[in-house]
């Protein structure tokens, strides 16, 4: 059964006591609010979550479990016919999300409107399983060493040497990437730089020509802080995870 036909199956069988006494109802008032939303969820962990495939995007069948056709259409800024982890970081909030869920504008979710959001919650944060987003970042703890919760350039740089990356990521062993499978850690604008001799395709010495820890940092820093933390240190979170998975024969 997919991913989203389980998640239609849990929600047609969730009580309306289930969904009061959600995590997400900090204050029990059977109500979910924007504040309570923002207070118990991270999108980025919630997308890790969701993505059960690890490819870092979604078709449009996976993507209605957490939004529709339409808005769909408006994330996929590309027009490939699948949202990437960046198109929607840099398209969606959870405030967004909020705004959509709650289809007469009273500022609460309840009822049928919080079903979504509840779902999402359970899938990342849910007790039935150790949540694969936060089971990525207790994995990428070797990365943090100063344990403040952010990703400098140096921790990254100490941390991961992107040769080896590269061969934990090439899984079919050509030692080359296709556009799909390099959106595993860079983005289709990204890709075409890196590209010199224009064959749609990104060798390993392409990377190595191309690609430092400084460029990469600056280039998953979205807000220029020079700290990596949440949606932003994902991929590198990702990366890490690979290799380590590589290392132990997995």
């Amino acid at each position: 059964m997919t991913p989203f036909l389980l998640l239609f199956v849990a929600l047609a069988t969730a009580s309306p006591m289930k969904r009061q006494t959600t995590g997400l109802d900090a204050d029990g008032d059977g109500h979910i609010t924007i504040i309570e939303v923002d207070n118990a969820m991270d999108l980025g962990e919630v997308l890790v979550a969701l993505d059960t495939d690890g490819d870092m995007q979604f078709t449009v069948t996976e993507a209605l479990q957490f939004i529709d056709h339409h808005y769909f259409n408006v994330l996929d800024t590309n027009h490939d016919h699948v949202i990437s982890f960046q198109e929607i970081q840099d398209g969606l909030t959870l405030a967004d999300l909020f705004a959509f869920y709650d289809r007469n504008d009273d500022g609460f979710l309840y009822g049928a409107e919080a079903d979504r959001i509840i779902a999402m919650y359970d899938a990342a944060y849910g007790s039935a399983a150790v949540p694969a987003a936060r089971r990525q970042r207790r994995q990428a703890d070797g990365l943090d060493t100063s344990g403040d919760g952010h990703l400098t350039l140096n921790e990254c740089e100490a941390g991961l040497n992107l040769s080896v990356v590269a061969y934990a990521l090439d899984t079919d062993g050509d030692q080359m990437f296709t556009v799909d499978e390099a959106l595993q850690f860079i983005d289709h604008h990204y890709f075409n730089t890196l590209d010199t001799n224009h064959d749609h395709m990104l060798s390993f010495q392409e990377l190595r020509d191309g690609v430092t820890w400084p460029d990469l940092f600056a280039f998953y820093d979205r807000n220029d802080d020079g700290f990596l933390y949440g949606a932003e240190a994902d991929r590198v979170y990702f990366m890490y995870n690979e290799v380590q998975n590589a290392a132990a024969g997995n």
